[in-house]
């Protein structure tokens, strides 16, 4: 099985998006954190799980 290198790295930066958002929000981005920005930011972190996960499985060229 074929592991392109940018899906690692979409998976690593959706599982710290969903394991610590309001890290994310608060030291990289700057932005106030609230109920909604750290719902929003979980669900896009697991997007970026599942993307990289049905996307890695059998990659095209």
């Amino acid at each position: 099985m074929k592991i392109r290198a940018i899906e690692l790295i979409r998976a690593g930066w959706g599982a710290v998006l969903v394991a610590a958002p309001a890290e994310v929000l608060d030291h990289i981005h700057g932005v106030r954190v609230d109920r909604k920005a750290l719902v929003v930011t979980r669900i896009l972190g697991a997007r970026h799980l599942a993307q990289a996960l049905l996307s890695g499985v059998n990659p095209g060229p």
